[in-house]
């Protein structure tokens, strides 16, 4: 048994935690600022402010941890995909451009998305139809042919950007790659546990208390 393996499901969990987390901030920053006027520009930039504020949060845990917060949080560490214990590989750009490619591909395709989807997405639009109804204002005029064009093609690499991650992580699930995602694939990268000892440990213990327990039953 490999204590330092990561399961699929710890992987699908940690993708969820960082945009529940967004989420939660852009909720408190829409609450202050119907209450305190005065954060409405605050509100204007709540996109900006999370992209900040996830950029020192994953920075300082790529850093400290060599992992990205939500790896983190759930135990678990960044590790060359083709190391070895006897002779480990010798990385071919500098530790300030490993970081900074990792901390891009952590950050920046969520920003783009979030800035992107209310202007050229099918929801985006039908929000901006939406909202002009409630307040009775006319709706939006028809989009020009370049924005239908930019709209389309943007909508096709979305779709294609979800149909390799969950590739990605099909692959990943049926052992046929060591990279739970495409930007650990891009970064050479794999996921382990931060002490699989422990995990181990751990795992013997349940084992032995499922077993007591059966036994006394």
């Amino acid at each position: 048994m490999d204590g330092g393996a990561v399961t699929v499901f710890e992987v699908l969990a940690l993708e969820r935690l960082m945009p529940y987390l967004r989420g939660a901030l852009k909720y408190v920053i829409a609450v202050a600022a119907e209450r305190h006027p005065r954060l409405l520009a605050l509100h204007a930039w709540r996109e900006e402010v999370c992209l900040v504020l996830s950029a020192l949060l994953e920075g300082h845990a790529l850093a400290a941890h060599g992992a990205s917060f939500s790896e983190h949080f759930y135990g678990l560490r960044r590790a060359s995909a083709s190391s070895s214990a006897s002779k480990p590989p010798r990385p071919r750009f500098s530790y300030r451009a490993r970081l900074a490619a990792a901390l891009l591909l952590l950050v920046g395709p969520a920003y783009a998305r979030a800035k992107l989807d209310p202007h050229l997405s099918e929801a985006g639009e039908a929000a901006a139809t939406d909202a002009a109804a409630s307040v009775g204002a006319p709706p939006p005029p028809p989009p020009s042919a370049r924005r239908r064009l930019a709209a389309q093609l943007y909508r096709f690499c979305c779709a294609a950007a979800d149909a390799l991650h969950l590739g990605q992580v099909l692959l990943f699930m049926f052992e046929r790659s060591p990279h739970p995602s495409l930007a650990l694939r891009c970064l050479g990268l794999r996921l382990r546990r931060a002490d699989p000892a422990a995990a181990l440990a751990a795992a013997a213990a349940a084992a032995n208390a499922a077993a007591g327990g059966g036994e006394a039953g």
